[in-house]
């Protein structure tokens, strides 16, 4: 029977000419989709590798510099300086490209991912005044994510919604009661069918997405494969709609309006409306604290010399210092330049522990807002979600501490920051990825799928008997 089905679904879209150039139409923006993310995956990648060649550049004439250096003349000694060797050393800190990026939406779109290692630059940047996150950005990046999101749904409505309706009001349904298989049973087989066609873009774009990243040297196959898997439970979901709102017999109309009723109030009216509430509810001071935290910095070099000194102590415990070559004046600077760390990274989290609470209750409400959760599960495999963002620069922040108190117990404790304390300077290194959990994102929409599934049996079963 379902061959039977399958063979005669066939010929009927050879003979839809309307229908193959809409498929044909939607396999062009999925692969357009394709490129595009894929053009800004790889201008970011460029542009990171850029920065990689120079910084190493950067790095090997400052080595030479203190290789040829034995401070035999005065003016050999600025090469030395704490702020000297943190500005020209020019060393950026890089998150780890996932190749994953290029096809799903994230914070790439609004969060860069090349930062100054030098201790004395803020974490914070224009761009990130505000955190925000995957559901605000809605479609973000055109890139396969959005189609799949977005388009496909429209497209498999768009082929199957009067896939049962048509044939009542035709009259036909009567005639394929008499075919011995059941009208229910030949009806999902002809809306699967048309799912499956309407995949059709999808699986051409996802092989195309395969064969452009497997190369890339960071590319897995199996976190490719999760997010394969991710949106094939997508589409299963919106199978399992259609397929219930099918089974309730409504005329054709009715059908096309709940379908795109649904899609709306799922992609647009139930995200818009959560986002709406997360602002009221947890509204962002980051721009406040973060022009507290300037104000506050402009006043540590006023501080008593005494409170300055006992801080330097408190974070350099048992340091000698040199106090013929260390002054007053460079004590206060050394004491302002660990304040000012300290105090960024206290702003920082008090402005993530704000973020995260809301990142906790968005989770929560994925239970009704199930495609939020589908979005939070694409970014968080291909590694550009808000917590690994965070994760990137909580890693930086500490690292730039590590930095500036190398240099500066150096400093204030030798003669000279020579060869070799050159040589032992700590360099930065990306923090190891860390693999998130997408269980709890997706069994919202897995447990909406298994109940419209039942819906629909349940609905077919208690019908069959007046329709066959």
């Amino acid at each position: 029977m379902l061959q039977t089905i399958f063979l005669y679904e066939w010929k009927l879209l050879l003979r839809n000419k309307m229908l193959i150039t809409a498929l044909l139409l939607f396999t062009a923006i999925a692969c357009i989709s394709v490129n595009k993310g894929v053009r800004y995956y790889n201008i970011t990648k460029t542009e990171a590798d850029t920065v990689r060649a120079g910084s190493k550049r950067a790095y090997a004439k400052l080595k030479l510099a203190f290789d040829t250096t034995d401070f035999s003349k005065p003016e050999e000694a600025k090469i030395e300086g704490v702020w000297m060797v943190d500005w020209t050393l020019w060393e950026y800190a890089i998150k780890q490209e996932n190749p994953l990026s290029a096809i799903s939406i994230g914070q790439n779109d609004i969060f860069p991912k090349i930062k100054r290692t030098r201790f004395a630059t803020e974490i914070f940047s224009g761009e990130q005044d505000e955190f925000k996150n995957p559901e605000q950005l809605l479609t973000g990046n055109l890139d396969l994510c959005y189609f799949v999101l977005f388009l496909f749904p429209l497209l498999f409505i768009a082929i199957s919604y009067n896939t049962a309706s048509a044939d009542k009001e035709s009259g036909v349904q009567k005639l394929l009661a008499t075919q011995g298989f059941g009208v229910k049973s030949i009806t999902t087989a002809r809306v699967v069918f048309k799912w499956l066609i309407s995949m059709f873009p999808f699986f051409v774009a996802g092989t195309v997405s395969y064969f452009i990243l497997h190369n890339d040297e960071s590319f897995i196959a199996s976190s490719f494969l999760e997010w394969m898997l991710i949106a094939a439970l997508y589409a299963v979901f919106w199978l399992s709609l259609v397929l219930f709102i099918i089974s309730l017999g409504f005329n054709s109309m009715i059908n096309a309006l709940t379908m795109v009723g649904l899609w709306l109030l799922l992609l647009v009216g139930i995200p818009g409306i959560l986002n709406s509430w997360f602002q009221y509810k947890y509204p962002s001071n980051a721009q406040q604290q973060i022009t507290r935290l300037r104000d506050e910095k402009s006043k540590l070099y006023d501080l008593p010399l005494q409170e300055q000194k006992a801080f330097f102590k408190s974070s350099f415990p048992g340091l000698v210092v040199d106090t013929v070559k260390v002054t007053d004046n460079d004590m206060k600077w050394y004491s302002v330049a660990m304040m000012e760390l300290q105090k960024e990274q206290q702003v920082y989290n008090k402005i993530a522990e704000n973020v995260t609470a809301q990142t906790a209750k968005e989770e929560q409400l994925f239970w009704i807002n199930p495609i939020g959760g589908v979005m939070r599960a694409f970014t968080s495999v291909s590694g550009s979600s808000l917590q690994q963002q965070q994760d990137f620069e909580r890693h930086l922040m500490r690292f730039k501490e590590e930095r500036a108190s190398y240099l500066i117990a150096n400093h204030v404790s030798k003669k000279h920051f020579g060869k070799s304390e050159f040589a032992a300077l700590p360099l930065y290194k990306p923090a190891p990825a860390q693999k998130q959990s997408i269980s709890k994102y997706l069994l919202p929409i897995i447990l909406l799928t298994v109940l419209l599934a039942a819906g629909t049996l349940f609905k077919n079963k208690k019908n069959s008997n007046n329709l066959d």
